[in-house]
């Protein structure tokens, strides 16, 4: 890419004649904290291989911690900087024709609906009455060339990125490190307001402190449906499924000890410590989720001529080759009436504890 190509790509997307696309979202991106040093952001080496960041000397544990938030706050960066990447690339592909459909929010022209993706692309932050984990749906299906799906692909890389530093942070907010004291002595000194209840659970609100005031993460770090080809068809399906997650049994038993106040969280330790079971299902309610099932015109041998997405974002496609006898893939979304996918239970339909919802898995299924 030449230099005059990397300027164009830095500068907002614009329309001819037309304001800013997506103002709203610029607004608030330039509302994005700059609080964590960026000296911060240089590399940390364990001392031993292997070695956890909890058993670190003081010093060493200290510069994890500083090298931890550094990573985040660089990340969030590259973030921000690839998505007006992808934002321009996306607009190039509709000034040269590329078609583009959005049935929610329901867009008549193609143009309208690359306006849609394009603000799908970076709309990580949440607007005035809407709730922090409060996610927005867009179903739409977007042609796009090589260039912009490889930018999108640069943007999934830094999304996993970012999570996977998310989850060390919530590893190092856990009550049972040896860093939770650290990142509390960094964040009252970067911010004089900061939350004293640095939790694991309040890992989302640390980010928000520090990076952003309206960053909504589950937004930020949702992966972008990418078909690298023109698929033969699309279909978005809503279901709702149960949301639970695996817990191990000595973690259970940590999470029982705390409330052993309770007589009946105390019979729930001995009936935990009395099985063997490595594994238990806690569950957590229901979801609702939208499923993304794209059928691709070529596969390898060894390949599943099916693509299964779960994601609120546009799918992008690969533009069909010039002269193509075809342009879009077929388009379809189930009626809410449609018959559901039965999922074969792995659980016990009884609860195995009393104040938890913890259910056994079933010994078939293990």
């Amino acid at each position: 890419m030449t230099d005059t190509q990397q300027a164009q790509e830095t500068q907002p997307v614009t329309a001819p004649g037309a304001q800013p696309l997506t103002t709203s979202y610029e607004d608030l991106d330039n509302e994005a904290l700059h609080l964590i040093p960026e000296a911060w952001e240089a590399p940390f080496q364990l001392p031993i291989e292997g070695m956890a960041p909890e058993d670190l000397g003081k010093e060493d544990r200290k510069a994890y911690c500083e090298h931890l938030l550094g990573n985040l706050s660089a990340t969030f960066k590259a973030l921000r900087e690839q998505a007006q990447v992808a934002r321009v690339r996306l607009w190039s592909d509709g000034q040269n024709d590329l078609p583009a459909t959005m049935e929610t929010p329901n867009c008549v022209s193609a143009e309208e609906a690359r306006r849609c993706a394009i603000e799908a692309v970076s709309n990580w932050y949440y607007r005035d009455g809407q709730d922090q984990k409060e996610t927005v749906a867009y179903l739409g299906a977007i042609s796009s060339t090589p260039h912009t799906l490889n930018a999108l692909h640069e943007l999934n890389r830094l999304k996993h990125e970012f999570s996977e530093l998310l989850g060390k942070l919530r590893d190092a907010l856990d009550p049972s490190s040896h860093t939770r004291g650290d990142i509390h002595d960094l964040v009252a000194m970067l911010h004089e307001n900061a939350s004293r209840n640095v939790s694991r659970k309040a890992a989302g609100a640390l980010v928000r402190q520090l990076l952003h005031p309206r960053l909504n993460i589950r937004q930020l770090v949702r992966s972008i449906p990418i078909v690298d080809e023109l698929p033969y068809s699309i279909r978005w399906r809503w279901i709702d499924s149960p949301s639970s997650v695996r817990v191990g049994r000595n973690k259970l038993l940590d999470m029982l000890e705390r409330k052993q106040a309770n007589p009946e969280a105390q019979m729930d330790f001995q009936r935990i410590a009395s099985v063997s079971d490595p594994e238990f299902c806690l569950k957590k309610g229901q979801s609702f989720d939208l499923r993304i099932s794209v059928r691709k015109t070529t596969t390898g041998p060894d390949e599943t001529p099916y693509m299964d997405f779960k994601s609120r974002l546009p799918v992008f496609y690969a533009a069909a080759p010039a002269g193509y006898y075809r342009q879009t893939p077929k388009l379809s979304y189930a009626p809410d009436n449609a018959p559901k996918r039965k999922r074969r239970r792995q659980t016990e339909d009884e609860p195995f504890l009393t104040t938890m919802a913890v259910h056994r898995y079933r010994r078939e299924s293990a």
